[in-house]
């Protein structure tokens, strides 16, 4: 019975690998789409820098985002706990009420 009383947190801990995974793609993009305005031509400068912001906030999205599901993993790891010495804690009180 007590591992029915731990949550289970793979599907968080897959959710946070991939937003990692994109939180990196988001970075490489930017840090592509900076070489590569250093070649583009004067005119098409503006361009790059539309791009470079747009990736810029998908990183600030994935970035909270990863952070998010970071704080939800630890809350329901701690949450688990808190439920499982509860229900200890109530099974004790069973056995040996108090008189």
């Amino acid at each position: 019975m007590d591992s029915l009383l731990r949550a289970d947190t793979l599907k968080l801990e897959e959710h946070e690998e991939l937003v990692r995974r994109e939180l990196r793609t988001a970075r490489l993009l930017k840090e592509q789409l900076r070489l590569a305005q250093r070649h583009a031509l004067p005119e098409d400068a503006w361009i790059y820098d539309r791009l470079i912001d747009k990736a810029g906030k998908l990183e600030q999205y994935f970035s909270g985002m990863a952070d998010q599901v970071n704080r939800m993993s630890a809350e329901v790891a701690r949450l688990s706990v808190e439920i499982g010495e509860l229900l200890k804690d109530a099974g004790r009180q069973l056995k040996y009420p108090e008189k």
